[in-house]
């Protein structure tokens, strides 16, 4: 099996990730005073 290296590096830099951790409460501007984890 050939692995093609540069549509492996595109194909992954073409996904979506968050722009912020998971539960992370800087987003919600609803949160009166948000921790970037809640469990801090």
């Amino acid at each position: 099996m050939i692995v093609n290296v540069a549509e492996i590096k595109k194909f992954l830099e073409s996904l979506p990730y968050p722009k912020h951790c998971i539960h992370c409460e800087g987003t919600d501007e609803n949160a009166e005073n948000p921790v970037h984890h809640p469990s801090y």
